[in-house]
C-alpha cells in the first residue's frame, strides 16, 4: 500500500503542474458547456481539439483513415474515437457518427469509406486475500503483470448512406489450457463482433443490425477497471437480428428489440430460442444543468450470458457451456431476467450510475442451485463520479458499491466496494489506478449448475486488488 500511495502522489503531482501538449494542426479548446468523458464513462471538464474540415479532394474516391473523424471535433482524452463506443448498442453511436459525416458530406456520389481504430492496453495487479489458511491454495498474495488487450476495429461506411459496416478483432490474453500452461502460447486473435446496420437517421429513426453482437440487455457503464457486478451476471453476445428506433430530439425514448439462436434450451436446440427488449429515454434540461439517461430491458433466457456460458471454474461448474461433465446446455426451463438502470450528470461534474439485474423466476435446483433451492441471481451496481477541475489534465475519482445473491455457482463475490482513479496524461490515452474490496460467500454457502458435484462452497473470506492499467488509443 506505500508503493500504491506513493504512486497516487505523483500522478496528482503531475496533473497538477502538466500543460497541454501544442499541434500545429489543431487547436486546443476548453469548452465547459460541452464536457467530454473518459473511456470509462466518467464525466470530465471538456478539451475537444478541432480538426481540419472534410478535405473536398477526397470526395468521390474510396479512402482509410486512422482515427479522427474527418471534420468533427475530437476529446483529448480519445473517448470518442471508434474504440471507445459502447459495446452494447454500438449500432447506434455509428448511427449518430453516419449522421454528422453526412452532414458534412455533400458529395452525391460518395464511394465506400474504411475508418480504422483500436487500443493496446497494459496492467499491473496486486491481490491480497485472508482466505482460510486450510485452503492454501487460494491463501497468500498475487500480483501479475499483463497485456490485457488488444482491439482492432474496423468501420465500414458503404456508397450507400442506409449500410454500415463494423468489424471488432481482439486478443485473447487468458490460458488455454488445451494447449498449455502459458499465455504466451496462446494470445489469439478472434472476432468480437462483427455485424451490417441497414439505417439513415437523416431520413428516419428506424434502423436494423444482424450480425455478431452483444445485444442490448443492460448497459454496464462503469468508470472502472474492473467489471460491474451486473455486467459479469448478464452481458449477452450472440448472432442476432435487431430492429431499433432511435427519437432524434434531445429529449426521447429509444428502443430495440432482437432475437437469435441461443445456446441453452429446454425443448428444442435447433430453433430462435431468446430475444428480448430494450426501452430507455434520455433527456436534458439545460436549466437545471442535467442530463441523463433512464431504461430498462428484458431477455428471455439469461442462461446464454456469456458468464453463465463459462464460469472458469472447471474442474467444478464451469458454465452450462461445460463442456461435459462440467456443464450441460440443457434446462428444465427458460430464465427470464430484468434490468433497470439509470445515468445522470450533474453539472457537468457529477455522474451517478445505477444498474440492478434480476432473474424473475428462479433456475430448476438441478440446473443452478444455490443451497437446498433453485438460484434466483441478482446483481447490483452504484457508483458516483466526481470531476477533478482543479487538474490541468482531465481527471476524475469515482466511488463504487456493487451487491449480488445466488450468485456463488458463477463465481461473483457477495459484495464489491472500490475506488478508481482516471486521468488522461498524454492525448489518446488513460491511465487509472483501482482498490477493489471483494466480500466473498460465507463458508457455509454453496451452490451448483447442472448438478455437478462436488459442489462449490463460499470461500467466507475477502479479496483486496489493487490495479493500475495504461490505455493507448487510435
Amino acid at each position: 500500500m506505500f508503493i500504491v500511495r506513493n504512486l497516487v502522489i505523483v500522478m496528482l503531482m503531475f496533473l497538477s503542474t502538466a500543460v497541454w501538449p501544442g499541434s500545429a494542426v489543431a487547436a486546443v479548446v476548453n469548452n465547459p458547456a460541452n464536457n467530454a468523458t473518459l473511456a470509462k464513462n466518467i464525466a470530465l471538464p471538456a478539451t475537444t481539439i478541432v480538426l481540419p474540415q472534410y478535405n473536398a479532394i477526397w470526395q468521390q474516391q474510396s479512402f482509410v483513415i486512422i482515427g479522427p473523424y474527418i471534420g468533427l471535433p475530437r476529446q483529448f482524452s480519445g473517448n470518442d474515437l471508434l474504440v471507445n463506443s459502447p459495446k452494447i448498442n454500438t449500432d447506434i453511436v455509428l448511427l449518430d457518427l453516419r449522421k454528422s459525416f453526412l452532414l458534412k458530406d455533400s458529395d452525391p456520389n460518395p464511394d465506400a469509406h474504411l475508418i480504422l481504430s483500436g487500443n493496446l492496453e497494459g496492467a499491473m495487479q496486486y491481490r491480497n486475500n485472508d482466505r482460510s489458511p486450510t485452503v492454501p491454495s487460494f491463501a497468500g498474495n498475487k500480483s501479475s503483470l499483463n497485456l490485457e488487450n488488444a482491439e482492432l476495429d474496423f468501420l465500414l461506411f458503404m456508397p450507400s448512406p442506409w449500410l454500415t459496416g463494423f468489424m471488432a478483432v481482439e486478443y485473447d490474453d487468458r490460458v488455454d489450457y488445451a494447449l498449455s500452461n502459458s499465455k504466451l502460447l496462446n494470445s489469439r486473435l478472434y472476432l468480437d463482433r462483427a455485424f451490417v446496420t441497414v439505417g439513415n437517421l437523416l431520413s428516419s429513426p428506424f434502423y436494423g443490425s444482424f450480425g455478431q453482437m452483444y445485444m442490448p440487455f443492460g448497459k454496464y457503464s462503469s468508470a472502472f477497471i474492473s467489471s460491474s457486478l451486473p455486467k459479469k451476471l448478464a452481458r449477452t453476445k450472440a448472432r442476432a437480428l435487431l430492429l431499433g428506433y432511435k427519437g432524434q430530439d434531445s429529449n426521447a425514448f429509444y428502443s430495440q428489440i432482437y432475437a437469435f439462436q441461443g445456446d441453452s434450451y429446454s425443448v428444442n436446440s435447433t430453433n430462435i430460442n431468446n430475444g428480448g427488449i430494450n426501452l430507455g429515454y434520455r433527456f436534458t434540461a439545460p436549466q437545471l444543468k442535467l442530463s441523463g439517461d433512464i431504461a430498462s430491458s428484458w431477455i428471455a433466457n439469461i442462461a446464454d450470458s456469456i458468464t453463465m456460458q463459462a464460469t472458469g471454474q472447471r474442474p467444478l461448474f464451469n458454465g452450462f457451456s461445460g463442456p461435459q461433465p462440467y456443464g450441460n446446455e440443457r434446462l428444465s426451463h427458460r430464465v427470464p431476467a430484468i434490468d433497470f438502470r439509470t445515468k445522470l450528470a450533474i453539472n457537468d461534474v457529477v455522474t451517478i450510475i445505477a444498474e440492478y439485474v434480476r432473474s424473475t423466476t428462479a433456475f430448476n435446483i438441478n440446473d443452478l442451485s444455490y443451497g437446498n433451492k433453485g438460484a434466483q441471481p441478482t446483481a447490483l451496481n452504484t457508483e458516483i463520479s466526481y470531476a477533478l477541475n482543479g487538474f490541468s489534465r482531465p481527471t476524475a475519482i469515482s466511488v463504487m458499491y456493487g451487491k449480488t445473491s445466488d450468485a456463488l455457482a458463477i463465481g461473483l463475490p457477495e459484495y464489491r466496494y472500490g475506488v478508481v482513479l482516471n486521468t488522461s496524461i498524454w492525448r489518446n490515452t488513460l491511465q487509472s489506478i483501482e482498490l477493489r474490496h471483494d466480500i466473498n460467500y460465507g463458508q457455509n454457502k454453496y451452490a451448483t449448475g447442472s448438478n455437478i458435484t462436488p459442489v462449490i462452497y463460499g470461500l467466507g473470506a475477502n479479496d483486496n486488488v489493487v490495479s493500475l492499467q495504461f490505455d493507448v488509443y487510435f
